[in-house]
């Protein structure tokens, strides 16, 4: 059963200010000058606008109707107990809204579809979360850590898998936003990848959200 979101009136300032947080959520890591190796930067702009499709804008929308979201992860994903840009990154990538490179390459506006991280399979949130070994090791690392057993890392599902287990309430919190967490340090870490082309130690990853 998921949260119910505060009722926010579309002309009211705090809606346009949800409008406006959103959509500098969806812009970071977006290069800032033109003719970049990897994207379009006109392209990638008009999409994170909502002007192809209004994808974007429907779904800020959603975050504002008021309404009950009707999904089985929101459960985990809006955990009392993770960091709000955690929260956000998790539910762009259980909608499938992340902008992967095969998604990227869907709209034209890069050829290139390999994982930025270990460029052995095409880059979809499948494959971010857990497919590929940079990120399994990542989640592998952190189960240790947690004291659970995990043997299927595949992302839907996963955190049942975790909590399955878990007696307390405090220490589901504390696994939900482990998850979170880490969730958001692989896409930070790919955006690294991309932009920086510097790939972090996924000893390094797991020590920062410990």
């Amino acid at each position: 059963m998921g949260i119910k979101a505060p009722l926010i009136c579309r002309k009211s300032a705090a809606y346009q200010l949800s409008v406006n947080a959103c959509t500098h959520i969806l812009s970071i890591y977006i290069p800032t000058t033109k003719g970049s190796d990897e994207t379009d930067y006109y392209s990638m702009q008009k999409f994170l606008m909502g002007w192809e499709g209004g994808e974007q804008q429907s779904t800020i929308n959603s975050m504002g109707s008021g309404k009950m979201e009707q999904w089985p992860w929101s459960r985990w994903v809006w955990s009392k107990g993770n960091v709000p840009k955690h929260s956000f990154i998790c539910w762009l990538a259980g909608h499938g809204r992340l902008l992967t490179r095969v998604r990227l390459q869907k709209m034209g506006v890069t050829q290139d579809t390999m994982c930025t991280i270990s460029d052995n399979a095409p880059e979809t949130i499948e494959h971010l979360f857990f497919d590929c070994q940079f990120s399994r090791a990542c989640m592998q690392a952190m189960a240790k850590w947690l004291n659970i057993g995990v043997q299927n890392t595949i992302l839907q599902g996963i955190w049942r898998r975790l909590t399955r287990g878990v007696k307390g309430e405090n220490y589901r919190i504390l696994v939900n936003s482990v998850l979170a967490a880490l969730i958001y340090a692989i896409w930070k870490a790919r955006n690294e990848a991309l932009w920086h082309q510097r790939v972090p130690n996924p000893g390094t990853i797991c020590s920062q959200i410990q």
